[in-house]
């Protein structure tokens, strides 16, 4: 895995050869304002347009942002537009925080994320594995 970003809240890499972009929230992200937050998800459809990945794998086990209703409207207007045409796949490794992944969940309910293929997984591997697969 390539990396192609990293802050405190976050780690994002590429691994060309399966054509997966990989994002990693770190337990940082107890500090994540929404403001880092669209700054660090505009970073992330950029790279994913330079990138052109097919796949994505998000590692939510440390992320402790709780995504605010507005904040997944934002996403479902102003970022999923911009790589829709692109990942087709999107796995997630769950976070233990039952509130993080209620709001991850109601994002990815939103309209335009409806266009993705999801799966949520306990194990990265596991993870791994259904998106290479097919």
């Amino acid at each position: 895995m390539n990396t192609l970003y990293e802050n405190k809240f976050v780690k994002i890499g590429l691994c060309p050869s399966s054509k997966t972009i990989e994002f990693v929230f770190l337990p940082a992200t107890e500090m994540l304002s929404d403001q880092l937050f669209r700054e660090t998800m505009n970073r992330f459809a950029e790279l994913a347009n330079q990138h052109r990945p097919n796949k994505e794998l998000v590692d939510l086990r440390h992320m402790v942002y709780t995504i605010r209703p507005e904040m997944q409207q934002w996403l479902d207007e102003y970022i999923f537009p911009r790589y829709t045409d692109i990942i087709r796949k999107i796995a997630f490794v769950v976070s233990p925080d039952i509130f993080v992944m209620a709001s991850i969940e109601q994002t990815m309910e939103e309209d335009r994320a409806s266009e993705f293929v999801i799966k949520y997984f306990r194990e990265h591997e596991q993870a791994k594995d259904w998106l290479m697969a097919s």
